[in-house]
């Protein structure tokens, strides 16, 4: 008999520490596996529980997940899988623009109007970031969508207030403005219907009462460019001309306070499609408040250039300045710090009204005891762009 014996204790301990290996790797992957479900439900937990509407999109702009929150807008999460996003949105937001916004080439914030699974309009603001794969390629889209309509609501009942306010501001001062004069009127005619006068009183009366009427005249007129009754007349004008009528017209206030013009235009400005007597008007106020301004000896720049698309005419002082606490207040309606009888109050409202009818903006810059500046910002072209009031320091 012949017996081959081999020597296994090596391949035995290699067999058990395999094992033991293979139990470690066990245990870690069932403790791996037991992290990744806790961090799964902690996640979850944090989109379920957030207090705005989370979702993802595939690259078709799908539905692909969608948190509970979206109940809120009368929807399931089952209502919403697999459907297209754009059919969430209003009628007037499924346009080309909002599609280049989701464009998902980087984080856009936006807003959009939604409706609710009740029929009802629901403003939100959308916040979009891409979602990229292993390989950094695009695989769909993150959102964040926070529902604005109570604040949106709560924006209007205060610019409402703020309108309902400034109706009341604007009935005292018309009250105020035309009854002065209206009281004056009243008391010439009761003395001249008493004739006692002698023929010059009387002639000296009825000139009060038609300064009187003028004024109440020129209030009106000013009430209805501020409203904005009269349509413009756009024109192509050549603002240089406009601007030398204005010099014209104003020539004796120069020489009575002894006040110097200087004018630097832009021989290269091409012409505006502008109300040139509008525009006209809105100058003729800056120059004459300029004026005004100066103490004898004083100086009121006027200045046009070109800047982009953009035409600037400049009215500059060195007078007495705005005083801070004046400043936020220089274009309310019959705001003002001059006399009784000396203004109404109205001009810087009115001039900034047909600025910004003409699609333009006025920025002002003061300070006390140095001088005030005022750039009119016109527009080349006529668009849709905001309307503005930039107060410097």
């Amino acid at each position: 008999i012949m017996v081959q014996m081999r020597d296994i204790t090596e391949h035995k301990k290699l067999e058990v520490t395999l094992q033991r290996y293979n139990e470690a790797l066990e245990e870690k992957v069932v403790e791996r596996t037991r992290e990744i479900e806790q961090a799964k439900v902690y996640i979850e937990s944090l989109l379920e529980n957030a207090n705005d509407v989370i979702y993802t999109l595939d690259v078709d702009l799908r539905f692909t997940y969608v948190n509970g929150k979206v109940e809120a807008w009368g929807y399931t999460k089952d209502d919403l899988i697999g459907k297209p996003y754009l059919s969430l949105l209003s009628k007037r937001f499924r346009s080309r623009y909002l599609q280049e916004t989701l464009d998902m080439g980087e984080k856009q914030v936006y807003e959009v109007e939604i409706v609710s699974g009740h029929g009802e309009l629901r403003s939100v603001l959308v916040s979009v970031a891409p979602l990229l794969n292993d390989a950094g390629g695009q695989q769909g889209v993150l959102g964040i969508a926070r529902d604005i309509t109570e604040r949106k609501q709560l924006e209007q009942q205060v610019q409402n207030s703020e309108r309902l306010a400034s109706i009341g501001q604007l009935a005292a001062g018309v009250a105020h403005e035309i009854n002065n004069p209206l009281g004056g009127i009243l008391n010439c005619l009761y003395n001249i219907r008493k004739g006692t006068l002698t023929p010059e009183r009387s002639q000296e009366y009825l000139h009060f009462m038609e300064d009187g009427l003028q004024r109440v005249q020129r209030i009106v007129r000013q009430l209805l460019d501020f409203s904005q009754q009269r349509e413009l007349e756009l024109a192509l004008a050549d603002l240089h001309l406009i601007l030398d009528r204005v010099v014209v017209l104003t020539e004796h206030v120069f020489v009575e306070r002894h006040a110097v013009l200087r004018k630097q235009y832009d021989e290269n400005l091409p012409q505006l499609l502008v109300d040139g007597a509008m525009i006209e008007q809105v100058i003729m106020n800056l120059v004459l408040n300029a004026v005004q301004s100066l103490q004898k000896g004083g100086y009121v720049s006027l200045e046009t250039r070109k800047h982009d698309d953009i035409c600037e005419i400049i009215v500059e002082d060195n007078g007495c300045g705005i005083a801070s606490n004046v400043r936020p207040h220089i274009f309310d309606p019959f705001f003002t710090t001059k006399g009784t009888g000396e203004g109404t109050g109205l001009g810087l409202s009115v001039s900034l009204r047909i600025v910004q009818r003409h699609g333009g903006e006025m920025l002002v810059e003061s300070e006390e005891g140095q001088g005030t500046r005022f750039t009119v910002r016109l527009p080349f072209v006529r668009s849709r762009m905001p309307s503005m009031i930039k107060v410097g320091s």
